[in-house]
């Protein structure tokens, strides 16, 4: 995985979700571990679309669970 995709990612996270980033890696769970709700994941989701230049919806992202998935899904809309 692109580090610093990852890195970018995570920023969101924690601007999103108003959490301190030193604990969040590409393994931390957005459900599990980090307990968010579906409003924190559409918001997440709509940071990430602004961010990356993406279209990923809410319901694609259902089945996203950890930082890493998300970073993938990422790049499978961003590569040509």
């Amino acid at each position: 995985m692109s580090e610093q995709m990852t890195r970018q990612v995570i920023d969101i996270i924690t601007s999103q979700l108003d959490i301190d980033a030193e604990n969040l890696n590409g393994t931390t769970r957005f459900h599990g571990d980090l307990g968010v709700d579906s409003i924190d994941v559409v918001n997440i989701v709509n940071a990430i679309n602004i961010n990356f230049g993406v279209r990923i919806t809410e319901q694609q992202i259902m089945c996203v669970e950890t930082i890493d998935q998300m970073v993938q899904c990422i790049r499978d809309r961003t590569t040509t």
